[in-house]
């Protein structure tokens, strides 16, 4: 079953709960706040498996998805895996870890709210702990909010509320108050990175870009492992820049007016990527920490024709293309005079 150690990032949060279990002061009521894939649903059903774990277990391990230089040793309490709890935990079946769900895609109302309160009046079945998940809970109605307030107020003794949300801004201050309030935050590219190689056995180029398109967001990382056309404009973008300098205009034009309108950012930060990669090894003559390691040939390649100043003209031209296609100037006519200046810098004599 899954435990704490196996999150990624969110180091602050895991120690929160850990100390919590540690101690034995947990608190009534919790919002896990964060994007989503953050890994706030896995900690919210982590905790709810450990609360009600009939053997938890203090466990040393690695700081998991660290450089090497940066590893070190923490204890983290984890759900046993074995008994009788943790095995109806990790089927769905934990009689005493209810998830609230909702009829209304857009809304949870007063009246899951009510049947939430009218259960929680009977006591655990099995357990000292009864947990209650809400996911989606930045969905909470108004009233939905108060008739939750009236139980935050006067909890069972036995009742933990945890609730999923996106944010802060729905609830109201008197729920914030009474709540403790955990916050995802975003993940380090190398622990994602090193994440997707140990869970996908992702090549080490591959998994540095994915990581660094997921903003920080495992769950975004995966999410574009799987995703095949962002895999294929991968390919085709730098395929297209490891031959630019030798590309004629009508193979620009053509390139340029192909580009999704979904994916016009994407193209962008692949030719950051790119160029990036170029300038890293004309300054260092070295490969191990270039993302585009496969193509290491044509990064050498562009290195040996493109100087400090030529690269910097080019840096340039990206950043000017950027804050075009902020302004809504066609994306066609951006991407192609951007490339037409990119490899003029190649053919210009200084």
């Amino acid at each position: 079953m899954r435990k704490f150690s196996d999150i990624i990032g969110q180091k602050a949060i895991i120690e929160h709960l850990y100390n919590a279990l540690r101690t034995g002061s947990i608190s009534h009521a919790y919002i896990l706040s964060g994007d989503a894939g953050s890994g706030r649903k896995t900690i919210a059903s982590i905790f709810a498996a450990a609360l009600q774990c009939e053997d938890l277990q203090e466990e040393e391990t690695e700081e998991p998805d660290q450089p090497a230089s940066r590893m070190r040793k923490r204890k983290l309490l984890e759900p046993c895996g074995r008994c009788l709890s943790c095995i109806q935990s990790e089927s769905g079946n934990q009689p005493d870890i209810i998830t609230i769900s909702h009829e209304k895609p857009n809304s949870i109302g007063v009246g899951e709210i009510r049947r939430m309160r009218a259960d929680l009046q009977i006591k655990p079945y099995s357990n000292a702990r009864k947990v209650y998940i809400i996911p989606d809970a930045e969905k909470l109605t108004i009233p939905a909010q108060n008739a939750l307030l009236k139980t935050l107020e006067e909890p069972p003794e036995y009742a933990v509320i945890i609730l999923i949300a996106n944010g802060l801004s729905a609830f109201l201050p008197t729920i914030l108050s009474r709540c403790v309030v955990l916050q995802t935050r975003a993940v380090e590219e190398a622990q994602i990175a090193s994440f997707l190689q140990r869970e996908k056995e992702l090549p080490k180029e591959q998994a540095a870009i994915l990581a660094r398109f997921a903003g920080g967001n495992p769950g975004q990382a995966l999410l574009l492992t799987d995703d095949r056309e962002f895999l294929e404009l991968r390919d085709r973008t730098v395929d297209f820049l490891a031959h630019l300098s030798r590309t004629d205009a009508v193979r620009i034009s053509e390139f340029s007016s192909n580009i999704d309108t979904g994916r016009r950012d994407e193209v962008l930060d692949f030719v950051l990527m790119w160029f990036r990669d170029v300038l890293l090894y004309h300054s260092t003559q070295k490969s191990e920490n270039l993302i585009f390691q496969e193509d290491i040939q044509y990064i050498i390649e562009a290195a040996g024709m493109l100087g400090f100043e030529r690269l910097g003209r080019i840096l340039d031209e990206i950043d000017t293309a950027s804050r075009r296609l902020r302004a809504n100037v066609a994306a066609d006519s951006v991407f192609e005079i951007m490339f037409l200046k990119i490899r003029q810098q190649y053919r210009r004599r200084i």
